[in-house]
């Protein structure tokens, strides 16, 4: 399994000051439609916007 720790302890460079890892994400636009998590019948329900989905990211009706 892949540990960040293990990742730097083996390629750090002791002399470098340089500590930034580089993911390739450059930019992140988030919509403003609101999450929300209830429990109807004993079964965890997501809400978002008009739509429901099911823990398994299935919609519902």
């Amino acid at each position: 399994m892949w540990d960040l720790r293990n990742y730097k302890e083996k390629n750090s460079n002791p002399t470098s000051t340089n500590k930034t890892i580089v993911t390739g994400v450059n930019d992140i636009k988030v919509n403003g439609t609101k999450v929300t998590k209830i429990v109807e019948n004993g079964q965890v329900i997501i809400v978002k916007g008009e739509t429901r989905f099911n823990t398994m990211g299935q919609s519902i009706k």
